[in-house]
């Protein structure tokens, strides 16, 4: 991780440690991650894309499913285009054809997480989970999301210090 990808990152693990932090917070790990990830090891990548997936698993529900489904059913279907055969059939056709719920948005997200290399070195798959986290979800009422921050602060912390990036904060 290059110096600019880390004070981006260490500025969204300050908002989590500051408790000034929401679903959006969330969503600018995912575009940072797209934007930096020339400077991002997959382990990086990997640790960090690991809250954007908790997140869509545990603490959030789609605002409007039909509208959400209707609203970016080309969009998501136009950004699936890697170079595995099976895997673009797949999405591709999920997605155009409207057949699509947050529980796919979360295994894509945990596809791209577990294989960054492979699946987030391209930029378009990642927009479809930065676009339903900053566009299409809400928390929880049961979720502890927003007394989470600290857990986030710690994970980020852990992931910058592991690469020498913050020294005592």
């Amino acid at each position: 991780m290059d110096l600019q990808a880390r004070r981006v990152f260490y500025k969204i693990a300050i908002a989590f440690r500051d408790g000034v932090f929401d679903i959006k917070t969330v969503s600018q790990i995912v575009e940072n991650v797209r934007h930096m990830q020339r400077y991002l090891t997959d382990m990086e990548a990997k640790e960090l894309l690991e809250i954007p997936f908790n997140v869509l698993k545990n603490d959030v529900h789609l605002k409007n499913d039909t509208t959400w489904v209707k609203d970016n059913s080309s969009y998501f279907s136009d950004n699936i285009c890697v170079k595995e055969k099976e895997f673009e059939e797949l999405w591709r056709r999920k997605f155009k054809v409207g057949d699509f719920n947050l529980p796919d948005i979360t295994k894509l997200c945990e596809f791209i997480k577990n294989d960054f290399n492979k699946y987030g070195r391209n930029d378009y798959l990642l927009r479809n989970i930065e676009v339903t986290l900053r566009n299409g979800v809400e928390i929880n009422e049961s979720s502890d999301f927003n007394q989470s921050g600290e857990v986030f602060w710690q994970h980020m912390k852990t992931i910058l210090n592991n690469y020498e990036c913050i020294k005592n904060s």
